[in-house]
């Protein structure tokens, strides 16, 4: 596990790319008496690349920096794993389908040369396009108290924040300044501890990834449906993927 973390950081420099954030799920998970071979993500992108895309809708934040999860069975094997983001691009915005290639093209080699496999499995997602339905909800408040009340209503529903990622921040180190573009990644380890236990590659998935962005036309509230993703990881996990869906549902009913 340790040499294909090594190995996947070395292919994402290779690549031109770097890590511009993480997530130890099998660390959070210990504290819940969960002891995991390994499940860890990385968020991979290249800021100076990316802004072209923030340039044509901060809403791409819900997709980019990529999330490629490392991860190992009880076997001992290990993989590399992550939701392919050409339909995810072309969700967001039809005209960054090419961008969206791209991206998905750079991070099938990533994969393929940390893990010395260039076959990947590919898990069917069903719905528009092969990507989960992608949600928006209008906020009646400003980013901040936007971003503000999103964290209310996470805990307020008995999870918590298990990571961050400011896209904004990193889009401002290339010049552009964006009203704003925040990623929650939300979660409960307890309730978590469930879906690792059935498999460690629900990392993938969770915590699930809630995006705040602003435009002049407003702020607005972003995350990809995550009953087909749970599904496409693992079909027994679909109740799960329903539930957590439905608890997303009532925290965008109660902060709109």
């Amino acid at each position: 596990f340790s040499d294909t973390e090594s190995a996947l950081s070395e292919a994402i420099a290779s690549n031109g790319m770097m890590t511009l954030g993480d997530i130890n799920q099998a660390g959070a998970l210990s504290a819940t008496g969960l002891e995991l071979d390994g499940a860890h993500s990385y968020f991979v992108g290249n800021p100076s690349a990316g802004k072209t895309f923030f340039e044509a809708t901060p809403a791409i934040g819900s997709v980019i920096p990529v999330q490629m999860h490392v991860w190992a069975d009880t076997d001992g094997a290990v993989y590399v794993s992550y939701f392919d983001p050409a339909p995810r691009f072309a969700a967001v915005d039809p005209t960054l389908a090419e961008g969206g290639q791209m991206m998905a093209t750079a991070a099938s080699m990533i994969a393929a040369m940390a893990t010395g496999n260039a076959d990947a499995t590919t898990a069917t997602i069903t719905g528009a396009d092969q990507v989960s339905d992608w949600i928006v909800v209008d906020s009646p408040m400003g980013f901040d108290d936007t971003l503000a009340g999103l964290r209310e209503m996470v805990a307020d529903n008995g999870m918590m924040v298990l990571g961050e990622l400011d896209e904004a921040g990193a889009m401002k180190a290339t010049g552009l300044e964006l009203e704003g573009s925040y990623s929650l990644f939300v979660g409960n380890p307890s309730a978590g501890k469930l879906f690792f236990e059935q498999t460690p590659a629900i990392g993938a998935v969770i915590p699930i990834r809630v995006q705040v962005w602003a435009d002049d036309d407003g702020t607005y509230v972003g995350y990809f449906d995550p009953a087909p993703l749970f599904t496409a990881v693992d079909p027994t996990l679909a109740e799960g993927g329903q539930t957590m869906a439905e608890a997303l549902t009532m925290m965008m009913s109660a902060l709109g």
